[in-house]
């Protein structure tokens, strides 16, 4: 699988998928195409970019009627981005923080490993 960055606005994107959880995709798209006032492609090409990244589930042209949510590692994005991992620092690193996770599941803290997801 090849790895694709994601840019800050594809990252904003993903406030809006969990502010509307639960549309589904071409509702998702027409409501952010007038609230964000850019055409429905631009709103379809973000979104794409987001599922292809696995930081939502959508439906597409094979799987309709799936509605759209965040997935676990676009909840930790979000998370990150809104600032709740300041623990991590500057030289954070996503395994770091699933290594986290893993080893307070692990040894039995899963009161503050829920904190994390």
């Amino acid at each position: 699988m090849m790895r694709k960055s994601l840019s800050v606005k594809q990252l904003k994107y993903l406030v809006k998928v969990k502010e509307n959880s639960g549309l589904l995709f071409y509702q998702l798209v027409d409501k952010l195409s007038v609230e964000l006032h850019v055409p429905k492609s631009t709103v379809r090409w973000n979104l794409g970019r987001l599922r292809d990244s696995r930081m939502i589930i959508a439906g597409n042209k094979d799987a309709k009627g799936v509605p759209v949510k965040l997935t676990e590692k676009g909840e930790i994005a979000l998370r990150i981005m809104e600032g709740e991992y300041e623990f991590l620092g500057k030289s954070y690193c996503p395994k770091a923080l699933f290594k986290a996770v893993h080893k307070l599941h692990i040894h039995g803290d899963d009161d503050e490993a829920k904190k994390i997801h």
